[in-house]
C-alpha cells in the first residue's frame, strides 16, 4: 500500500482470497473495503501518518458479498522505504478457523470446569512430585480442609500412616 492506503501492489495468494476479488485489489482503496470499521479505519490511518513501523497486528473481519460468512485476518503491518517512498508492507492470516477453536475451547473449559467443580466426588491433580495443583471443593469438604491449605502440598502429608506405606509407593512407581 502506499501511504494513502492505495493498494500498489499484491501477491496470489492475496488475490485468492474470496472476499478481495480483483476488482477490489485494483480500483478500490484497500481501507474503505477491507477495513468497514471506523475505528480499525483511524488505526490505519494513523499508522501511515506517522511513516513508523508498527508491531502491531490487527485482526480484520470480512463478509462474503454472496453470503453471511465472515472471515477473520490476522494483518501484520509494517512501514517500508523502497525507492525513496514509504509503503506500508502487510501481511495476511486467515484466523478464522483458530478463532472458532479458540472459542470451542474456552467453552469446553467452561463446561468441564464447572462439571468437575461442581462434582460430588472428591476430585485433585498433583504436579510430578505429589504436591496438589488442584482440588476441588468436594475433597475439601471431605477433607476437612480449605484449598489453600492443601494446595502445594504433598497428598500424603493428608493419608494416614498405614495407607502412606501402600500408596506412596504406588505414585512414585506410576
Amino acid at each position: 500500500l502506499d501511504l494513502n492506503g492505495k493498494i500498489i501492489i499484491s501477491n496470489q495468494a492475496f488475490k485468492q482470497i474470496p472476499e478481495l476479488k480483483d476488482k477490489l485489489i485494483h480500483d478500490r482503496s484497500f481501507i474503505n473495503k477491507i477495513l468497514p470499521s471506523r475505528e480499525k479505519i483511524k488505526k490505519l490511518q494513523d499508522l501511515f501518518l506517522s511513516n513508523e513501523s508498527s508491531g502491531t497486528i490487527y485482526e480484520i473481519e470480512t463478509e462474503k458479498t454472496e453470503g453471511k460468512t465472515k472471515t477473520l485476518f490476522e494483518v501484520n503491518s509494517t512501514i517500508v522505504d523502497y525507492k525513496d517512498q514509504k509503503f506500508e508492507l502487510l501481511t495476511f492470516r486467515d484466523i478464522t478457523e483458530s478463532k472458532k477453536a479458540e472459542e470451542e475451547l474456552r467453552k469446553s473449559e467452561i463446561k468441564y470446569r464447572s462439571l468437575v467443580e461442581d462434582s460430588a466426588a472428591g476430585v485433585a491433580t498433583t504436579d510430578l512430585r505429589g504436591r496438589f495443583d488442584y482440588v476441588n471443593k468436594s475433597l475439601c469438604k471431605m477433607m476437612g480442609y480449605r484449598k489453600e491449605e492443601m494446595i502445594g502440598k504433598h497428598f500424603w502429608d493428608f493419608l494416614e500412616t498405614d495407607d502412606k506405606k501402600t500408596i506412596v509407593p504406588k505414585f512414585w512407581n506410576a
